[in-house]
């Protein structure tokens, strides 16, 4: 028996995916790009502790529509890759941070759905571990300049 995503699970993975071809169909670096490129990783923390797992952390270019991003894996730790290579331009990005994309409903709560007539109970949105002015990048107060070679990045949200 299939089971079933929440509309809000479903808009935010068609948001994803239209993100990704952009930036797969455009690539990490503007046609004509050939200035110096770093690799970026580091870790993530929220006060003291690990970001969790799956958090996005996108680097948006100051200059020259430069985007890469990457997913914080155990301790809180992020490798960046643009256009799905490690080399990033070696130019100033604002940083943000979203949270892991919250789970598919399991079998168990579809069928209770399905025995209660079909509509899905009014769930309240968990609170998420990253402060809300971290995940846009209009509101990140974020800014970090990437330099050629290996660059350590870590990032602390307060």
């Amino acid at each position: 028996m299939p089971v079933c995503s929440s509309p809000r699970r479903l808009l935010g993975s068609l948001v994803l995916l239209a993100v990704a071809g952009l930036l797969l169909e455009s690539g990490c670096q503007p046609k004509g790009y050939s200035g110096p490129t770093g690799t970026v990783s580091g870790k993530v923390t929220v006060g003291e502790k690990p970001a969790p797992d799956g958090c996005v952390v996108t680097f948006i270019g100051e200059t020259g529509g430069h985007v890469a991003s990457g997913k914080t894996g155990a301790g809180g730790a992020y490798q960046l890759a643009c256009g799905g290579k490690p080399e990033v331009p070696a130019v100033k990005y604002k940083v943000s941070v979203t949270p892991p994309a919250q789970g598919e409903m399991s079998q168990a709560d579809y069928d209770k759905m399905m025995a209660e007539g079909g509509a899905k109970p009014e769930a309240k949105a968990p609170e998420s571990p990253i402060p809300a002015k971290y995940q846009n990048p209009g509101t990140s107060d974020l800014l970090h300049e990437v330099k050629p070679g290996a660059n350590t990045i870590n990032i602390e949200l307060k």
